[in-house]
């Protein structure tokens, strides 16, 4: 059986237990700590950020772990970032000061 089949099996018994705020992935048991602003900046999405309940390791969404891996499974937007509508603005010219009398 594979790790990964193991620990969605794991997973869905701690949600039918009434455990919903606990994941397995890769043979470790995180817990729900929180969430943060979505990596792709959509303003309708954020992202879990779990802690590892046996060694107390955070995970904040990179790529193999368990906030990644969860983004990746429930994604309305297909974990593809929004598009980008306006043009940017271009900088405003930069004026040289003066600051002594050589300079004027």
């Amino acid at each position: 059986m594979s790790t990964n089949l193991l620990d969605a099996l794991i997973s869905d018994a701690l949600a039918i237990a009434g455990n919903d705020d606990s994941r397995m992935h890769n043979g470790r048991l995180w817990k729900f700590a929180g969430g943060r602003r979505c990596p792709l900046d959509w303003d309708d999405c954020s992202q879990a950020v779990f802690r590892c309940a046996k060694s107390d390791d955070w995970d904040y969404g990179e790529p193999g772990g368990p906030g990644h891996a969860e983004c990746v499974a429930t994604c309305p937007h297909g974990m593809h970032p929004p598009e980008v509508d306006e043009e940017p603005e271009e900088a405003a010219p930069i004026h040289h000061v003066a600051t002594n009398e050589a300079e004027l």
